[in-house]
């Protein structure tokens, strides 16, 4: 292929696209060995980042599911009360069997006396018609006193079982936990893993980059170091061209004071040559000499390529 110094002929209907261009003195297979091996670490940095992707989304499920198997944030039954008026209940219920038990007595000791042939006085008829007219009303607050206790019972064992569930409950998330905090504590290693792996990946990235960068820096450098080479040669050619024509003017400055002077010359010989013995001067028929401009001794005359004007604007 043809470069812009080696096109000869016109310049009309040039086919540039036979030209050699910078990426010709490229070694496009080592290019393409660097770029392969940056793909190469590349993916290999991809598939090792992408083993940790999906950890995220793993754990926001974990903790949603530990989160949502928890029990609803209502208040427990309030115990302490039940408690405070089952004590206070129980202590009125034996007060009321107390008093039963006395009343109990005083009718065995009557019922005793009775059959031993004693007889009651007023007031101690009077006292056991009065707790005999009590006990219904007693009845009926044992009764009720009976059914409270039996209710409380009833709440604390909600209570109880309710606590119980929750326990469970509780134990069960705190297994959950556990071994969300194992595999918490895998995911770290196996991050720390993975930052141990890229950072060597990137390492080696880094210094494949250094080699790309360095190709770069020195292709943009023969890239404008070979910008200056057209316009250099161009200004060389208008240097050659400006000597050209001054030498050239010299010449014919010299061929016309080489042909004046032989006219001159001519003009004299012919008018008093022959008056003139021929030993007497023997240059006097000597015709000018001739001067001729040609290179140093050893140099040769400078070939430099035409380059397109069109070219050198760009």
């Amino acid at each position: 292929r043809e470069t812009p110094f080696e096109r000869k002929g016109s310049k009309k209907n040039v086919d540039r696209t036979k030209w050699k261009t910078l990426r010709d003195f490229v070694d496009e297979s080592a290019v393409e060995e660097v770029l392969d091996a940056l793909e190469s670490d590349r993916t290999r940095l991809d598939d090792v980042m992408s083993t940790t992707y999906d950890y995220p989304e793993t754990l926001s499920t974990a903790v949603s599911s530990i989160r949502d198997a928890l029990p609803t944030s209502s208040a427990p039954p309030p115990i302490e009360p039940l408690l405070v008026a089952q004590e206070k209940t129980t202590t009125d219920m034996a007060k009321h069997l107390e008093s039963l038990a006395s009343h109990y007595e005083q009718m065995a000791g009557a019922l005793h006396d009775s059959e031993a042939g004693v007889s009651p006085t007023d007031e101690e008829m009077q006292a056991m018609n009065q707790d005999t007219n009590e006990l219904p009303s007693i009845m009926v607050e044992l009764e009720y006193d009976v059914n409270y206790i039996q209710e409380a019972h009833e709440k604390l064992s909600l209570a109880r079982t309710a606590a119980r569930e929750q326990l469970d409950t509780s134990r069960s998330t705190l297994d959950d936990l556990d071994e969300l905090g194992d595999i918490m504590s895998d995911m770290l290693q196996k991050q720390q893993d993975v930052e141990t792996d890229c950072e060597d990946l990137l390492e080696g990235l880094q210094q494949r980059l250094l080699v790309v960068e360095d190709l770069h820096h020195r292709f943009v450098q023969f890239q404008a170091s070979f910008n200056k080479l057209l316009i250099e040669i161009a200004r060389r050619r208008q240097y050659r061209e400006a000597a050209e024509k001054i030498v050239e003017g010299m010449m014919a400055q010299l061929e016309a004071m080489t042909e004046e002077e032989r006219q001159v010359r001519d003009d004299f010989n012919s008018e008093h040559g022959a008056h003139i013995p021929t030993d007497i001067c023997l240059c006097i028929e000597n015709p000018p000499t001739r001067w001729e401009v040609v290179p140093w001794a050893g140099d040769t005359r400078e070939v430099l390529p035409e380059i397109d004007s069109d070219i050198l604007a760009q």
